[in-house]
């Protein structure tokens, strides 16, 4: 009988992830930006969004999900938790 494997998973940080998203989507000339929680806007776009052209396209983005979807955070990586 073969012993169970654990896979080890890779933390990346927030940084990490927005940096590889903002680097996929500069093709189509969109950028993911962050609101700050005490900001004026942040119950309006959430955490994070995103901006085309000057106009919000998405928000309340789950950054871990959005990285998924566009191939940017690989099944053995996980978002580190958000303390701040």
């Amino acid at each position: 009988m073969a012993p169970e494997v654990n896979p080890v998973k890779r933390i990346i940080t927030h940084r990490a992830l927005l940096a590889r998203i903002n680097r996929a989507l500069k093709a189509k000339a969109q950028q993911v930006k962050r609101s700050r929680k005490d900001g004026r806007d942040f119950a309006a776009l959430g955490a994070y969004y995103v901006v085309s052209g000057g106009a919000v396209t998405a928000h309340h983005l789950d950054l871990a999900e959005y990285g998924r979807k566009l191939g940017l955070l690989a099944d053995y990586e996980i978002l580190e938790k958000e303390d701040k």
